[in-house]
């Protein structure tokens, strides 16, 4: 009988503070934390890898058994780059999606948003002190707002104000390395899809691609002055560079495959992407492949160790961490056999040697991995599991 009223309370506490999670053992980690989204059965959660043990942080289990329509909602996180703060999408007690926010050496979990909108994708800025996020009406998916609101939880105004006349989503978003401008990627059609650069003070705004062609995956160099995307207006998705101000806009390295993600390397002398189309077969492949060229245009190198592709594995989410000076991504072996999960994996460009960093026999997605030292914190017992 005391057990049943024991559940009863949980419940009701569920129902009235958000849905995080920790593992009941103390929590501590000395140097690299590996973050990953997981779905484990219908509902996703947030995980933490440490060298010395796997956490999950946010589970969407309990609250989402209350909300079985929503059961299989994506889940949208984000990790400050010191490792400090954690801040992702979850449904509040309303049923309302809001943005929490997550002190990771207290465990003190605060909601950022408290509306009766749609509230996703968060993104901290470099320096931490603020988050952007997108927002819509339910049901309005194709109206995106980008907000801006501080870790405080002050919201300083809309980045980019809904137009009368403009009906897109927001596809991706990014800060620029002095936090001073925000990219984002304007969806109106399959054909057309304009990335587009925004002032967080002035609110002034330009879109620097044409709205005749698809232009996605936008990524600032280390000083802020040059952008690379993927673009098909030539046609396929090809790698493209141009100036912060749009201007110079150049075809960098073009296949009949499909080229994507790019990102500068460390010394932005080049740039690293993934591709379908093998250069050495002289067609589009099942799986993807890892090069670097020049951002002139010149010394294009397959980066993909051998092994890698004759197992035909798919790789996507390319990262580069500025603390670690290390590219990291996920992966899988394209086949139908059990067993096959996304990984994480390193690249160490100039060795071209690719690691795999976690651990666990299930989907890691949507990495992210930071630095950081973390006093021991002794967490009270909860409905969290450590795997």
């Amino acid at each position: 009988m005391g057990m049943k009223k024991y559940t009863v309370r949980l419940c009701i506490v569920f129902l009235f503070f958000p849905p995080f999670f920790v593992s009941a053992t103390a929590f501590h980690s000395d140097g690299e934390e590996l973050f990953f989204l997981s779905k484990r059965g219908r509902y996703y959660g947030i995980y933490v890898q440490t060298p010395q043990s796997m956490h999950c942080i946010f589970d969407s289990t309990e609250l989402l058994k209350m909300f079985p329509n929503r059961a299989s909602y994506h889940v949208t996180y984000d990790v400050s780059r010191d490792g400090r703060f954690f801040t992702y999408s979850a449904m509040s007690e309303t049923g309302s999606m809001d943005i929490f926010l997550t002190d990771l050496s207290s465990f003190h979990t605060r909601n950022l948003t408290r509306d009766s909108f749609v509230d996703g994708m968060p993104r901290f800025s470099h320096d931490g002190k603020w988050i952007g996020y997108l927002s819509h009406a339910p049901g309005e998916r194709m109206r995106d707002n980008l907000f801006l609101i501080s870790r405080d939880g002050m919201e300083i105004g809309k980045v980019k104000r809904q137009l009368s006349f403009g009906m897109y989503r927001i596809l991706s978003f990014c800060f620029s390395p002095d936090d001073r401008e925000i990219l984002f990627v304007k969806y109106f059609n399959s054909r057309s899809t304009v990335i587009t650069r925004v002032e967080i003070e002035g609110m002034k705004e330009w879109e620097l691609t044409l709205p005749t062609c698809s232009s996605r995956n936008p990524s600032f160099n280390g000083k802020g002055d040059r952008i690379v995307y993927s673009s098909d207006c030539d046609g396929d998705f090809d790698l493209w560079i141009m100036n912060r101000d749009g201007s110079g806009r150049k075809r960098l390295y073009g296949s009949p495959g499909y080229e994507s993600e790019p990102v500068f390397a460390s010394d932005e002398s080049r740039v690293l992407l993934f591709s379908d189309f093998s250069q050495k077969k002289g067609k589009v492949i099942d799986g993807t492949l890892i090069y670097s060229i020049r951002i002139d245009g010149t010394g294009l190198r397959n980066l993909t160790p051998e092994f890698f592709m004759r197992r035909t594995f798919v790789f996507s989410q390319l990262r580069y961490e500025e603390g670690k000076r290390v590219y990291y991504f996920q992966g899988k072996q394209r086949d139908s056999r059990r067993g096959r999960y996304y990984e994480v994996y390193t690249l160490d460009p100039e060795r071209k040697e690719i690691k795999k960093i976690s651990r666990g026999s299930f989907d890691k997605m949507n990495p992210l991995l930071r630095t950081r030292i973390h006093r021991v914190i002794n967490v009270p017992f909860s409905p969290g599991r450590k795997l």
